[in-house]
Protein backbone atom coordinates (compact mmCIF):
# COMPACT_ATOMS: atom_id res chain seq x y z
CA UNK A 1 0.00 0.00 0.00
CA UNK A 2 2.85 2.38 0.89
CA UNK A 3 4.69 1.44 -2.33
CA UNK A 4 1.69 2.21 -4.51
CA UNK A 5 1.18 5.56 -2.86
CA UNK A 6 4.75 6.77 -3.19
CA UNK A 7 5.69 5.38 -6.60
CA UNK A 8 2.55 5.10 -8.64
CA UNK A 9 2.43 8.49 -10.31
CA UNK A 10 -1.13 8.44 -11.51
CA UNK A 11 -2.43 11.92 -12.44
CA UNK A 12 -5.75 11.18 -10.73
CA UNK A 13 -4.11 10.42 -7.38
CA UNK A 14 -1.94 13.49 -7.65
CA UNK A 15 -4.99 15.57 -8.43
CA UNK A 16 -6.91 14.20 -5.43
CA UNK A 17 -3.99 14.78 -3.14
CA UNK A 18 -3.77 18.35 -4.34
CA UNK A 19 -7.45 18.93 -3.79
CA UNK A 20 -7.36 17.53 -0.26
CA UNK A 21 -4.38 19.67 0.54
CA UNK A 22 -6.16 22.78 -0.77
CA UNK A 23 -9.28 22.23 1.31
CA UNK A 24 -7.29 21.32 4.40
CA UNK A 25 -5.33 24.56 4.36
CA UNK A 26 -8.02 26.98 3.13
CA UNK A 27 -9.65 29.23 5.74
CA UNK A 28 -12.91 30.93 4.79
CA UNK A 29 -12.98 34.57 6.03
CA UNK A 30 -16.41 34.61 7.73
CA UNK A 31 -16.11 38.00 9.42
CA UNK A 32 -19.00 39.12 11.67
CA UNK A 33 -21.74 36.47 11.36
CA UNK A 34 -24.32 38.67 13.04
CA UNK A 35 -24.51 40.87 9.95
CA UNK A 36 -24.86 38.00 7.44
CA UNK A 37 -28.16 37.22 5.72
CA UNK A 38 -27.89 33.46 6.06
CA UNK A 39 -31.21 31.57 5.57
CA UNK A 40 -30.34 29.15 8.39
CA UNK A 41 -30.92 31.69 11.18
CA UNK A 42 -34.14 32.95 12.76
CA UNK A 43 -34.55 36.70 12.94
CA UNK A 44 -35.50 38.26 16.29
CA UNK A 45 -39.21 38.87 16.82
CA UNK A 46 -40.90 42.11 17.77
CA UNK A 47 -44.37 43.61 17.30
CA UNK A 48 -44.08 46.36 14.70
CA UNK A 49 -47.51 47.89 15.34
CA UNK A 50 -50.77 47.08 17.12
CA UNK A 51 -54.17 48.68 16.33
CA UNK A 52 -57.66 48.41 17.82
CA UNK A 53 -60.80 49.89 16.30
CA UNK A 54 -64.55 49.65 16.87
CA UNK A 55 -66.40 47.75 14.17
CA UNK A 56 -70.19 47.25 14.36
CA UNK A 57 -70.19 46.89 18.13
CA UNK A 58 -67.11 44.66 18.09
CA UNK A 59 -63.41 45.51 18.32
CA UNK A 60 -61.06 44.55 15.50
CA UNK A 61 -57.47 44.03 16.62
CA UNK A 62 -54.68 43.98 14.04
CA UNK A 63 -50.94 43.74 14.48
CA UNK A 64 -47.78 43.12 12.48
CA UNK A 65 -44.62 41.42 13.62
CA UNK A 66 -41.06 41.51 12.39
CA UNK A 67 -38.99 38.36 12.01
CA UNK A 68 -39.61 35.03 10.33
CA UNK A 69 -40.58 32.67 13.15
CA UNK A 70 -44.09 31.46 13.91
CA UNK A 71 -45.44 32.66 17.23
CA UNK A 72 -48.09 31.96 19.82
CA UNK A 73 -49.91 35.16 20.79
CA UNK A 74 -52.06 35.88 23.82
CA UNK A 75 -54.65 38.65 23.39
CA UNK A 76 -55.32 40.38 26.71
CA UNK A 77 -58.28 42.60 27.64
CA UNK A 78 -58.87 44.92 30.57
CA UNK A 79 -61.45 47.37 31.89
CA UNK A 80 -58.89 49.55 33.68
CA UNK A 81 -55.47 48.87 32.13
CA UNK A 82 -54.29 47.19 35.37
CA UNK A 83 -56.07 43.85 35.70
CA UNK A 84 -55.83 41.80 32.50
CA UNK A 85 -57.70 38.76 31.21
CA UNK A 86 -56.63 36.54 28.33
CA UNK A 87 -59.42 36.43 25.74
CA UNK A 88 -57.67 34.52 22.93
CA UNK A 89 -54.65 32.38 22.24
CA UNK A 90 -53.54 32.41 18.61
CA UNK A 91 -50.93 30.07 17.19
CA UNK A 92 -49.48 30.84 13.78
CA UNK A 93 -49.15 27.75 11.63
CA UNK A 94 -47.29 29.61 8.87
CA UNK A 95 -45.38 32.88 8.83
CA UNK A 96 -47.82 35.72 8.15
CA UNK A 97 -46.57 39.05 9.43
CA UNK A 98 -50.09 40.55 9.53
CA UNK A 99 -52.49 39.14 12.12
CA UNK A 100 -56.00 40.00 13.31
CA UNK A 101 -58.58 39.06 15.91
CA UNK A 102 -62.21 40.17 16.32
CA UNK A 103 -63.39 40.67 19.91
CA UNK A 104 -67.16 40.23 19.91
CA UNK A 105 -67.83 40.92 23.61
CA UNK A 106 -66.25 44.26 24.52
CA UNK A 107 -67.25 46.26 27.60
CA UNK A 108 -69.83 48.99 27.20
CA UNK A 109 -67.41 51.73 28.25
CA UNK A 110 -63.61 51.59 28.02
CA UNK A 111 -61.69 48.60 26.66
CA UNK A 112 -57.93 48.14 26.98
CA UNK A 113 -56.08 45.69 24.72
CA UNK A 114 -52.54 44.37 24.37
CA UNK A 115 -50.79 41.49 22.61
CA UNK A 116 -48.33 39.29 24.50
CA UNK A 117 -45.87 36.68 23.32
CA UNK A 118 -42.88 34.89 24.76
CA UNK A 119 -39.33 35.06 23.43
CA UNK A 120 -35.88 33.82 24.36
CA UNK A 121 -35.33 37.02 26.33
CA UNK A 122 -38.67 36.89 28.19
CA UNK A 123 -42.24 38.06 27.72
CA UNK A 124 -42.85 40.84 25.20
CA UNK A 125 -45.93 43.10 25.23
CA UNK A 126 -47.31 45.35 22.54
CA UNK A 127 -48.41 48.90 23.18
CA UNK A 128 -51.80 49.25 24.91
CA UNK A 129 -54.77 50.35 22.79
CA UNK A 130 -58.06 51.77 24.10
CA UNK A 131 -61.50 51.56 22.50
CA UNK A 132 -64.47 53.32 24.11
CA UNK A 133 -68.16 52.81 23.42
CA UNK A 134 -70.76 55.44 24.27
CA UNK A 135 -74.52 55.40 24.07
CA UNK A 136 -75.28 57.77 21.20
CA UNK A 137 -78.98 57.04 20.79
CA UNK A 138 -81.56 59.73 21.48
CA UNK A 139 -85.34 59.76 21.28
CA UNK A 140 -86.40 63.04 19.66
CA UNK A 141 -88.81 65.03 21.86
CA UNK A 142 -92.10 65.44 20.07
CA UNK A 143 -95.83 65.32 20.51
CA UNK A 144 -96.96 63.10 23.33
CA UNK A 145 -99.41 61.45 22.82
CA UNK A 146 -98.14 60.30 19.41
CA UNK A 147 -100.22 59.33 16.41
CA UNK A 148 -98.08 57.87 13.64
CA UNK A 149 -94.40 57.51 14.51
CA UNK A 150 -91.66 58.05 17.08
CA UNK A 151 -88.41 59.65 15.92
CA UNK A 152 -85.13 58.24 17.25
CA UNK A 153 -81.62 59.39 16.29
CA UNK A 154 -79.01 56.61 16.25
CA UNK A 155 -75.30 57.44 16.17
CA UNK A 156 -74.21 54.15 17.66
CA UNK A 157 -73.49 50.84 15.91
CA UNK A 158 -76.14 48.23 16.71
CA UNK A 159 -79.32 49.34 18.48
CA UNK A 160 -82.62 47.54 19.02
CA UNK A 161 -85.93 49.21 19.90
CA UNK A 162 -88.59 47.24 21.75
CA UNK A 163 -92.00 48.70 22.57
CA UNK A 164 -93.92 47.19 25.48
CA UNK A 165 -97.56 47.70 26.38
CA UNK A 166 -98.52 48.86 29.87
CA UNK A 167 -99.09 45.23 30.92
CA UNK A 168 -95.58 44.17 29.79
CA UNK A 169 -96.41 42.60 26.41
CA UNK A 170 -93.90 43.09 23.61
CA UNK A 171 -95.81 44.68 20.74
CA UNK A 172 -93.02 45.81 18.42
CA UNK A 173 -89.30 45.20 17.91
CA UNK A 174 -86.88 46.48 15.27
CA UNK A 175 -83.23 47.33 14.67
CA UNK A 176 -82.32 50.95 14.05
CA UNK A 177 -80.30 52.12 11.10
CA UNK A 178 -77.65 54.81 11.42
CA UNK A 179 -79.09 58.32 11.53
CA UNK A 180 -82.71 59.35 12.08
CA UNK A 181 -85.31 56.59 12.38
CA UNK A 182 -89.11 56.89 12.19
CA UNK A 183 -90.61 54.07 14.24
CA UNK A 184 -94.11 53.41 12.91
CA UNK A 185 -96.78 53.13 15.63
CA UNK A 186 -99.93 54.04 13.70
CA UNK A 187 -101.29 50.47 13.83
CA UNK A 188 -100.86 50.11 17.59
CA UNK A 189 -103.86 50.37 19.90
CA UNK A 190 -104.30 53.59 21.88
CA UNK A 191 -102.77 53.47 25.32
CA UNK A 192 -99.54 53.82 27.31
CA UNK A 193 -96.32 52.19 26.12
CA UNK A 194 -92.71 51.84 27.21
CA UNK A 195 -90.06 52.36 24.50
CA UNK A 196 -86.88 50.40 25.31
CA UNK A 197 -83.70 51.36 23.41
CA UNK A 198 -80.96 48.75 23.82
CA UNK A 199 -77.36 48.87 22.55
CA UNK A 200 -75.30 45.83 21.67
CA UNK A 201 -73.16 46.53 24.76
CA UNK A 202 -76.08 46.10 27.16
CA UNK A 203 -76.94 49.76 27.71
CA UNK A 204 -80.68 50.50 27.91
CA UNK A 205 -82.89 53.57 27.82
CA UNK A 206 -86.58 53.57 28.71
CA UNK A 207 -89.11 56.17 27.62
CA UNK A 208 -92.80 56.35 28.37
CA UNK A 209 -95.10 57.40 25.55
CA UNK A 210 -98.81 57.47 24.92
CA UNK A 211 -100.36 56.34 21.64
CA UNK A 212 -103.47 58.33 20.70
Amino acid sequence: MDFAYRNYHCPIFNYLELEISLFRNYILPMGDLTSCNFPLGVLPISIKYFKAQAQNGNVLLTWEKTGNASLEYQIEHSANGIQWTEIANIREMTFPNNNSYLHTEPFQNRNYYRVKHGSQTGTIYSEIRIVSFKNNVHLIPGANPVRNNIQIDNYSQQVTVIIYSSDGRKVKQLKLVSGRNNVEVSTMDPGSYIVSIQSVHGESQFHKTVKQ
